[in-house]
């Protein structure tokens, strides 16, 4: 009898001393540490995704679902003995973590993998992101030196590989998920959690990395960089028949003998048109030309920009097309042929004027693309941009075409609003005070064109002038609050104003879409048999097509690289 329980606890003790080798508590130990301090991280993210906080059933379910992704990558502790790469993992997250904080107080949106291929986007406009930092940020990184002097602390402990360890860990992780996916699928029915979700269950990334983690977000954000690779070569069939609104004969040949001068004004929106604040306008240069006897003002143009912001303001305007589904226009497709006013017009002269270097939303390709002469890419202030584009008008054989961006009312906001004449008291919310300095200060500087325009009859009979937002820049949120604020209506319109001898002055508080910019212009410019209509409505011409499925057809348009096609027939 003694023999036998001798024999059984060395049997147990065999049991547990493999068990101990197979499970490397130290590593064990040291990865649940490590899947701590991502589970923070990440519940950080959280809070500061939902600023105004969030109940006991969503805590619940954050806490499990940020467990579940910080415990599948720290798992892996228990399979190595170096641990120096989690510091690298903590860091990587950091970079994600801040940059998607960054991106959701300028854009009110999360990364995505287009995002990830337009780094070299931000050449030149890192100043201007700068004020978005907050001290809160300073946490992530900061958890991540604490981390890296504990492991440099225990650098001298030896640690082993524990696979059973690793599936413990592994198993607990998709119990945590388990949990999490039964309460999604309950209360959100969400039977796929993988599906395509800003495509096909449309609940928006912030959605997602709400219910999936940040952590989840980045790997399906480089999943989606890869396929989104792969899938360019998909192009998609273009039926000739869904065309032929869209298009007149190819060979019609079409110029103008009229100058256009069209000004992409950053992020004006509708409501700073002809409003005052403590008895000042805004936009008294703007107000003075919509009262002019030969302006067009729309009030409520409706933007249509995706992913490429400013550069599908671009994209619209020029070429009548609207941008593709996913990414920028001038990052996937800069090859691409393209139609354009410009080459409908076949001015002696064309130009592009931004303030911003050429990197910029890829400007110095897209000029070419969009069938502009030349580009004038530098960084300077609206101010200075004004007076070359006076010179230009001067110097510039006409008939001669030029677009113009200006970038002071570019979020946050901060650099030219002090050189506004509208002095603000602090009672203004920051944003919105420094958004109204930013619009009054680029309103005055494009007075100086205005003014050279109307005071010189030959240029004012035989110039179009057109002044638009790009794309709004304020949440639903914040138009509600700053509406209460300054007793002004506030929707996710941009005004559009045309000045023209042609016409005779008229407003219009209908709501319109950018890509009706395009064919109104072809018609000023008297090049409406160009054989790109354009998907919009000519505002002056009410019997223009209009196309329901304008998004549809332009996505399959560009990504075929259909005019490339027509071209050469």
């Amino acid at each position: 009898m003694t023999l036998n329980i001798e024999v059984a606890t060395n049997y147990a003790k065999s049991i547990i001393r493999t068990i101990a080798k197979h499970f490397s508590y130290r590593n064990f130990l040291f990865g649940s540490a490590f899947a701590l301090i991502l589970f923070l991280k990440c519940i950080l993210f959280n809070r500061q995704l939902i600023p105004d906080g969030f109940g006991f059933h969503t805590m619940s379910r954050l806490t499990l679902i940020n467990l579940c992704f910080s415990g599948i990558i720290a798992s892996f502790v228990c399979l190595g003995r170096r641990m120096w790469w989690t510091i690298a993992a903590a860091f990587i997250l950091d970079i994600w973590l801040v940059g998607n904080n960054l991106y959701l107080r300028t854009y009110d949106d999360l990364l995505n993998s287009w995002c990830l291929q337009n780094i070299s986007n931000m050449t030149g406009v890192w100043s201007s992101i700068i004020p978005f930092f907050k001290s809160t940020d300073l946490l992530y990184p900061l958890s991540s030196i604490v981390w890296t002097l504990v492991v440099i602390l225990l650098r001298n402990i030896r640690f082993e590989r524990g696979i059973l360890g690793f599936a413990v860990g592994i198993l607990l992780s998709l119990w945590c998920f388990k949990m999490t996916y039964n309460d999604i699928r309950y209360y959100d029915g969400i039977t796929n959690p993988f599906a395509k979700y800003y495509k096909e269950v449309s609940m928006g990334r912030k959605w997602y990395c709400m219910n999936f983690s940040p952590i989840a977000h980045l790997m399906n954000e480089i999943r989606n960089l890869i396929s989104n690779k792969i899938s360019d070569g998909e192009l998609p069939d273009v039926s000739e028949e869904e065309l032929s609104p869209f298009l007149n004969d190819i060979n019609t040949a079409t110029n103008s003998n009229r100058n256009l001068i069209l000004v992409l004004f950053e992020s004006l929106e509708h409501w700073t048109i002809n409003a005052t604040v403590d008895n000042n306008e805004i936009t008294p240069q703007l107000n003075k030309l919509i009262n002019s006897r030969n302006t067009l003002y729309f009030s409520h143009c409706m933007p249509q920009v995706r992913q490429g912001k400013s550069s599908d303001a671009q994209l619209i305007i020029c070429t009548g097309l609207l941008p593709v589904k996913d990414g920028a226009v001038c990052m996937r497709f800069p090859n691409n042929v393209f139609p354009s006013i410009v080459e409908a017009a076949q001015p002696q002269h064309s130009k592009i004027l931004i303030p911003t270097p050429s990197s910029a939303w890829n400007q110095g390709g897209m000029t070419k693309a969009y069938h502009f002469d030349s580009l004038f890419a530098e960084t300077i202030s609206d101010k200075e941009m004004a007076h070359i584009v006076s010179n230009e008008i001067d110097n510039m054989k006409q008939p001669f075409n030029i677009m113009v961006t200006t970038m002071a009312s570019h979020s946050p906001f901060t650099t030219y609003c002090d050189s506004s004449s509208l002095k603000l008291g602090d009672n203004f919310p920051k944003d919105l005070k420094r958004y109204v300095q930013s619009v009054n200060y680029t309103d005055a500087c494009l007075g100086a064109i205005i003014g050279k325009i109307q005071s010189d009859s030959l240029l004012a009979n035989n110039t179009t002038l057109v002044i638009t937002g790009d794309h709004t820049i304020f949440t639903d949120d914040d138009r509600a609050e700053y509406s209460n604020i300054l007793d002004i209506e506030m929707q996710g319109f941009v005004p559009l104003i045309i000045y023209d001898t042609q016409l005779q002055q008229r407003r219009c508080d209908s709501t319109i879409c950018q890509a009706d910019i395009y064919p109104t212009i072809l018609h000023l410019l008297d090049c409406k048999n160009y054989y790109w209509k354009g998907v919009g409505q000519d505002l002056l011409d009410s019997t223009h097509c209009i196309n329901e499925n304008a998004f549809e057809i332009s996505d399959k348009l560009i990504r075929s690289n259909y005019f490339s096609k027509i071209k050469c027939k």
